[in-house]
């Protein structure tokens, strides 16, 4: 009494698709990836100066916008390390 296994039968049709129209139309705005980042703030400086005092003596005098003016400068060094500039290894030269 062995029953034949009815076969499964595969749908090779693919579900009918809405027509798209050959131009679609842009977004009303970018996505909040793809915009521009907002431009910068000009920084702002105030000159402070002071004396630093330890135990009565005078040691030295700063002066805060300098120093600002120096951290706001961009950097001149790299970002990151770069492994290129790290000696070679013996027996790997060549």
């Amino acid at each position: 009494m062995s029953q034949a296994a009815t076969p499964i039968r595969i749908a090779a049709e693919r579900p009918p698709t809405t027509p798209r129209p050959a131009i679609t139309p842009p977004p009303p705005h970018p996505p909040e990836h793809t915009r521009p980042p907002p431009e910068p703030e000009a920084p702002q400086t105030a000159s402070l100066q002071g004396d630093l005092v330890i135990d009565g003596a005078q040691m030295g005098r700063w002066l805060a916008d300098a120093m600002g003016r120096q951290a706001a400068r961009p950097p001149t060094s790299a970002r990151r390390f770069n492994s290129r500039m790290a000696p070679i290894w013996p027996g790997l030269a060549g």
